[in-house]
Formats: C-alpha cells, sequence, structure tokens
C-alpha cells in the first residue's frame, strides 16, 4: 500500500489535478522525464502485486480461491504490460499530455476493479485480496 501511494503521489505531482487537462497541453520534457520514471516504478509495482498473488496461490489450499487469485495475477500482468505500453506510447508521442496519462491510468484501475469484481464480488472484503483492495481504493479516491 505505501508503494502505491508513492506511485500515486508521483503521478498527481507530474499531473496535478488542480490543472486544468486539457488535450492540446503537451507535457513538458521534466513532466517526460518524471513520466518515464513513473512509467518503471508502476511496472515494478504492479510486478510485485502479481509476485504476491502468485505466491499466495501457491499455498493456497482451497482450490476455488487458488483459481482466484491465479486469475487475478494474470489479469494485473496483462494490465501492467498494458499500461506500461500506453504511457510509454504518451512519452514518445509529439505531444502527449497529461490528460492521456490520466485516461490510461483510469482505464487500468478500472480494469483492475472489474476484473477483481467479476472473479468474487466481495473481493475487498475477502483476506486475500485486503492489500490490493487497499491500494485500489487509495488509487480511486
Amino acid at each position: 500500500t505505501h508503494a502505491m501511494k508513492l506511485f500515486i503521489n508521483r503521478v498527481r505531482q507530474l499531473c496535478p489535478s488542480n490543472q486544468k487537462l486539457v488535450k492540446q497541453d503537451c507535457l513538458t520534457p521534466q513532466q517526460d522525464e518524471q513520466l518515464k520514471i513513473s512509467i518503471k516504478y508502476i511496472e515494478k509495482l504492479l510486478g510485485a502485486a502479481v509476485l504476491a498473488l502468485d505466491t499466495a496461490a501457491a499455498v493456497e489450499q482451497d482450490p476455488e480461491i487458488k483459481a482466484k487469485v491465479t486469475e487475478a495475477a494474470v489479469v494485473i500482468k496483462a494490465i501492467n504490460q498494458d499500461l506500461v505500453s500506453k504511457l510509454t506510447k504518451i512519452v514518445e508521442e509529439a505531444c502527449g499530455s497529461c490528460s492521456d496519462i490520466v485516461d490510461t491510468i483510469n482505464d487500468a484501475i478500472d480494469a483492475i476493479v472489474e476484473t477483481l469484481a467479476g472473479i468474487d464480488p466481495n473481493w475487498e472484503k475477502g483476506p486475500k485480496f485486503q492489500a490490493l483492495a487497499s491500494a485500489i481504493k487509495f488509487i480511486v479516491k
């Protein structure tokens, strides 16, 4: 959860919520550099979440829970790859914008929440998903 908060703070510094998000406003060179750092951070953070879920699945005795945790790990891994790819594209664009970043991150958050809710509607209350639930709640707020 602490790592997720640090990431969200980086994104907020890069694209403050009080900044008017206009599609045409290009990222500054400094924002481009910050985004490159944030991309690496996101990749490692979500990779760690996948590793934690894989580890939880490996020791889980209940086959149903094991399957759900494994599915969550697979989906979050795919979301991680997609998110990193999209954010990298924004950095490489001639005029990537904060609006592009916020939209991309919100789409990833929505996909994670939707996936976990599809696996288990009560995923936020399940002990196997508490850390992930806290992180996602923090992002959504």
